[in-house]
């Protein structure tokens, strides 16, 4: 074969090669871009769902469930307070107050019927006593006249104490005649003890008129 024929052939394998070439690459660039087009339009309906979400209006929760809410919220948080007042002997305290009684005038409520009221010096004697004895206990005997339904407190007898600690007192007994066995109790700690109910009732036996009373601040009292 000639060299020019040679060359033809060549030319003509090398044309016919492109041609494939060329072909195959179309092919793949329009698969591609099919593709990407079908893509494209399932993007853009994407979006177009998602702004439908979006334009839909929020619910606003009924009254009902409002109502819940706070009601179920205002129980949490007597629960929570309950909890930290028990902890931290509020309990008590409350108690305390509601069960107790403040002087005014130097006259105390003993109960619906019956009065306590303190004569001449003898609140003054008492209360300084209280303040003698802070952060520890102690007992007095409160003497003076029952007329009636009014207890009179003449005078204030402290008994020889044997024992003081910030909720203890061991002393000795009160002295016949004494209108009122009172002892003092930590600030606003008025209720009364396993304790004290029984030294009560013993001492009911041979002195029925005689009142107990707890002294839990310097003009609070605790009648039991």
């Amino acid at each position: 074969m000639l060299y020019q024929d040679r060359i033809f052939c060549a030319t003509k394998n090398l044309l016919a090669c492109v041609s494939d070439c060329k072909g195959q690459l179309l092919y793949s660039f329009s698969k591609s871009l099919k593709k990407q087009k079908a893509h494209y339009k399932l993007t853009m309906e994407d979006l177009k769902d998602h702004e439908e979400i979006w334009e839909q209006p929020i619910e606003e929760p009924s009254k009902f469930k409002k109502i819940f809410t706070i009601i179920a919220g205002s129980f949490l948080i007597f629960l929570m307070f309950s909890y930290v007042a028990m902890s931290y002997g509020m309990g008590d305290i409350i108690a305390s107050l509601i069960d107790s009684e403040t002087m005014e005038e130097n006259r105390v409520k003993v109960d619906e019927n019956m009065v306590l009221v303190f004569k001449g010096d003898s609140y003054k004697s008492l209360l300084e006593t209280y303040l003698a004895n802070e952060g520890q206990e102690f007992k007095a005997c409160l003497v003076g006249e029952l007329r009636k339904e009014t207890y009179g407190i003449t005078e204030i007898i402290i008994p020889e104490m044997s024992e003081q600690s910030f909720i203890h007192v061991r002393s000795e007994g009160c002295p016949d005649g004494t209108l009122v066995d009172l002892h003092s109790h930590p600030f606003r700690k008025c209720l009364e003890s396993e304790q004290d109910l029984k030294t009560k009732e013993l001492t009911l036996k041979t002195d029925p008129d005689r009142l107990f009373a707890i002294l839990c601040e310097k003009d609070r009292f605790h009648f039991y």
